[in-house]
């Protein structure tokens, strides 16, 4: 498709763009492969302005290169597509280290500093800083976070209310509604992480408004598509103020592919890191975790589990319940159960009142067919934690398996009460629905569920069986073939 190639006829010959530059746009900004030729024509218009206005100074033995500028340049110009006349014009310096620093912090409670390892910062009045590791990988794929994205979020914030995370807006009606759709989006993901509920805005946000938004701001242009689907609202105020819509920019198998390709060169740089960490510092619990982590996501899970049996050996005792739960994690998505039952047994016997392990070995029993048992454990999860929606809809899977419908719709309803935006729950509440012969609600349920996720193999699936049921074999046929199961 067009926007995927590098057109550079929208510039006029003296505004030629170094060749060089365009290679690393092109290897090094996978959103520029995404854009229009006219959008393509005006970021390399704003990398030449940010290159040539900004002081670049490496940190740490770091060497500046023309690829380092352009890079961090083109990264930050896709916040200002939309945006004339306007240049970050409040930041003087970037500052870039080889990978993550040490950073201190007066936390105003005595005269120490605080100590913490960052990626990234935007001071206020001050320059921005980065790690070029994290800068590079996180620019060669769209992934959940870009580093610059988020840091140069904070700048256009501070030219607004940096402490509230909010942009200059014009007007107080806008200001209004700004407040309203942002506290409402900020508060709703402060209570999914709380109850560790899958989240599409990066968790980090819920730390305060001011991230939030730097966090909002990484979504709309690296997941635009699903932040439309799932936060509408939040979508609609975003595009308005950066002036764009990513959302339907157009999207080709190739680009899928590359997408895909350059998330597992990351998964793999990520594990040689922290295999280099660990090197130097063997005992790094951290690096084991996130190392079994990204072995798992990549499939390898011998390896995945060889880290966690590591953190167990070594964690202290108050940590490893923890650990323990963690490898029960990995035997489960690798569907050894039984390994799994006994990793988040141990994690209970160390930690009782441990409400996500109830849950997660109710789901290793259900799935060894011990429907009796994993019940117990839901509902132990649930008088520990109410609020769970998960455990209400793995309870509803359970009483669903024993025929128990009138219990499973109950659960299910909840569970959607607690978490509208989640999509499994629909697309389970359709299949009670279909087992009941009820085909109106459980089509509205499947298309709810595809809403929030299009790419919902099960709601696809439980479609096609109404479909079917109802003798609409035709529109049965073409949702088995979405939920991969062919024509």
């Amino acid at each position: 498709m067009s926007s995927s190639a590098d057109n550079g006829t929208a510039e006029s010959p003296h505004d030629s763009f170094p060749e060089p530059w365009r290679a690393y746009l092109r290897d090094n900004v996978f959103s520029y492969r995404l854009l229009s030729p006219a959008e393509q024509a005006r970021l390399r218009r704003v990398v030449r302005v940010l290159v040539a206005g900004k002081f670049w100074e490496g940190c740490a033995g770091f060497e500046v290169t023309d690829e380092a500028r352009v890079t961090v340049a083109g990264q930050a110009a896709l916040l200002l597509l939309g945006r004339e006349n306007y240049y970050f014009d409040e930041l003087k310096t970037i500052l870039i280290y080889p990978g993550g620093f040490l950073a201190g912090r007066d936390d105003g409670l005595d005269a120490e500093e605080s100590v913490s390892h960052r990626l990234g910062e935007a001071h206020c009045g001050g320059p921005v800083v980065l790690s070029w590791w994290d800068v590079l990988w996180d620019g060669r794929r769209l992934g959940t976070r870009n580093l610059v994205l988020h840091e140069f979020a904070h700048k256009l914030a501070e030219s607004g209310d940096a402490d509230a995370g909010l942009p200059p807006l014009p007007g107080p009606e806008l200001a209004a509604r700004w407040d309203e759709v942002f506290g409402a989006a900020y508060q709703r993901l402060v209570e999914d992480v709380e109850y560790e509920r899958p989240t599409l805005l990066d968790p980090y946000g819920a730390t305060d408004r001011a991230e939030f938004f730097a966090v909002a701001t990484e979504c709309f242009f690296l997941r635009p598509a699903e932040l439309r689907r799932r936060h509408a609202d939040l979508y609609e105020l975003l595009a308005g103020w950066y002036r764009q819509d990513p959302a339907s920019r157009p999207w080709d198998d190739a680009l899928a592919a590359q997408a895909k390709g350059a998330e597992e060169d990351y998964a793999r740089h990520v594990v040689a890191e922290c295999t280099a960490a660990l090197r130097l510092r063997p005992d790094y619990l951290d690096a084991y975790r996130d190392r079994a982590s990204w072995l798992a996501s990549l499939g390898e899970y011998d390896q995945a589990l060889a880290d966690c049996t590591e953190v167990i050996r070594r964690a202290a005792k108050h940590e490893r319940a923890d650990a323990y739960y963690e490898r029960g994690a990995v035997y489960l998505e690798r569907e050894a159960y039984a390994e799994a039952v006994a990793d988040f047994g141990e994690a209970l016997r160390r930690a009782p009142d441990f409400a996500r392990a109830y849950v997660a070995r109710g789901v290793a029993l259900a799935e060894q067919g011990e429907q009796g048992r994993a019940r117990a454990d839901l509902t132990r999860a649930l008088r520990l934690d109410p609020k769970d929606d998960g455990a209400y809809l793995e309870r509803a899977r359970v009483y669903a398996d024993e025929e128990k419908y009138d219990k499973a719709l109950r659960d299910l309803a909840e569970a959607i009460r607690l978490a509208p935006h989640v999509a499994p729950a629909y697309a389970e509440r359709a299949a009670v629905y279909l087992a009941l012969a009820k085909h109106d609600e459980a089509l509205a349920d499947c298309d709810a569920a595809i809403r929030l996720d299009p790419e919902d193999a099960e709601a696809y699936r439980v479609r096609a069986d109404v479909h079917e049921a109802k003798g609409d074999s035709e529109s049965a046929r073409l949702d088995r073939a979405r939920a991969g199961g062919g024509a």
